[in-house]
């Protein structure tokens, strides 16, 4: 037996020695371990909490149109979300009109798709109206090209915020305007110098006085002497407190500034614009 052991043991240390055969496994992922991946994440990280914490919609979409980042104030503010819809249904998916409120906007003319053909549009107001929802909004748009570092357009980029109050604003401001422009009272407004900076019609036909000729002067102009120094300081005093001062002036008129008998006397209601604002005459 001794000889058969040594037998084997001679084989086996002559045979020839096995192949190395490497096992291939899938590896699982590997977490960044370089300084450099790590900020890279929690920079993307961060800038995708940046853009959702946003109050101005942002959308973003690539050069075939497909929305490929669409943040919460942009869901909020278009009452809709992202939706996959290629470029040329755009405006009507998302009930894009005109100024004119009534004429649906071109998709190819909304400023994310003139980025996408490279160019910048800022401040463009587009009248949202969709499914008949009443009375719909109003968006300022501003959008961008998005290149690559060799300075290829990949995307596009809108970001848009809701002027819906401002407009309603304006347009009180316009009615407003136009009824001071057409009452038959005559209306002189100053600024905070006491400078008078606006006349209405009424007061060019009153006083005789042209717009161009007061534009710029003081109130005093018209200021006949008739009324004490203390009866303009008790107009202002209650002025200066917010009230409304109404009471009748007797001021000189443009006929009596060239010489000929002139004397304006009118009921007049007079409000401060802003309380501490002294309009000296």
């Amino acid at each position: 037996m001794a000889q058969a052991s040594r037998r084997a043991s001679k084989s086996f240390r002559l045979g020839p020695r096995p192949a190395f055969r490497p096992v291939v496994r899938s590896a699982p992922p590997v977490s960044p371990t370089s300084a450099p991946e790590r900020r890279l994440l929690v920079s993307s990280g961060i800038l995708r909490h940046v853009i959702d914490s946003l109050a101005v919609g942002v959308v973003v979409a690539d050069l075939d149109g497909r929305f490929v980042l669409f943040n919460p104030a942009a869901e909020r503010i278009l009452s809709l979300g992202l939706r996959d819809v290629p470029l040329a249904e755009w405006s009507s998916v998302y009930g894009c009109f005109r100024p004119d409120m009534v004429s649906p906007f071109p998709a190819e003319e909304l400023p994310l798709a003139r980025s996408l053909r490279g160019e910048v549009v800022d401040d463009c107001e587009i009248f949202l109206h969709r499914n008949g929802a009443t009375p719909g909004s109003w968006i300022s748009v501003s959008s961008r090209p998005v290149a690559d570092d060799l300075g290829h357009i990949v995307g596009g980029v809108v970001t848009f915020h809701d002027i819906t109050a401002r407009k309603q604003q304006l347009d009180r401001h316009h009615l407003l305007a136009k009824i001071v422009e057409e009452t038959a009272d005559a209306v002189l407004v100053t600024d905070r110098e006491g400078n008078i900076e606006y006349v209405n019609a009424a007061f060019e036909h009153t006083t005789g006085f042209s717009r161009s000729e007061v534009r710029g002067e003081n109130p005093r102009i018209l200021n006949s002497g008739h009324h004490p120094r203390e009866f303009h300081e008790q107009l202002w005093a209650r002025l200066l407190r917010g009230e409304v001062f109404r009471d009748t002036i007797t001021d000189r008129c443009v006929w009596a500034r060239r010489g000929r008998p002139g004397r304006l006397i009118a009921g007049v209601t007079l409000t401060s614009r802003a309380a501490g604002e002294r309009r000296p005459v």
